[in-house]
């Protein structure tokens, strides 16, 4: 039997609108961050941006994405042509991947999924639909914004 590494780590998997790179630095960056969809019509394809931050690999791996429903069927699903290629477990890696077209057949709740190989790496929820249809059960969309004052402010955040 073939010897089997372990999966990566994800750092962080964030699905959005967007990511591109700033000119200046080179560094990714990432636009709209999403955990709702406010789509009405059905079916319908959204377009989306995956960033992932991977560490810990130990080889080659096949990666896919899986869109989830709430009972666990994947409902979409989509490999990028390369496989991962993670040759320096303690070297991280960040993985973009744009403009991905996510066929979904109803509104709901969500799961989107990274796997490497057969094992499942990352997930982020994402509900589909239009916000009416998770209200009343707890799931209601907050967005905070904190200023870097009150951020630096806070007492477990100081500075010495």
């Amino acid at each position: 039997m073939p010897r089997r590494f372990p999966a990566p780590q994800v750092q962080a998997f964030v699905a959005c609108r967007k990511i591109t790179n700033d000119p200046q630095t080179g560094e990714i960056v990432i636009v709209g961050p999403v955990s709702h969809v406010p789509i009405t019509g059905f079916p319908a394809v959204i377009r989306l941006a995956i960033y992932a931050h991977v560490t810990g690999g130990h080889g080659s791996y096949t990666l896919t994405f899986e869109l989830r429903a709430a009972d666990g069927e994947a409902v979409w699903r989509w490999h990028p042509a390369d496989p991962l290629d993670h040759p320096e477990p303690l070297t991280p890696q960040q993985l973009a991947f744009h403009e991905l077209l996510v066929s979904v057949e109803k509104p709901g709740r969500y799961d989107m999924v990274l796997l490497a190989g057969q094992d499942e790496i990352a997930g982020q929820p994402l509900m589909i639909g239009p916000a009416e249809a998770f209200r009343g059960d707890g799931a209601r969309m907050r967005r905070r914004h904190v200023g870097l004052a009150a951020f630096l402010a806070a007492p477990r955040w100081r500075s010495y």
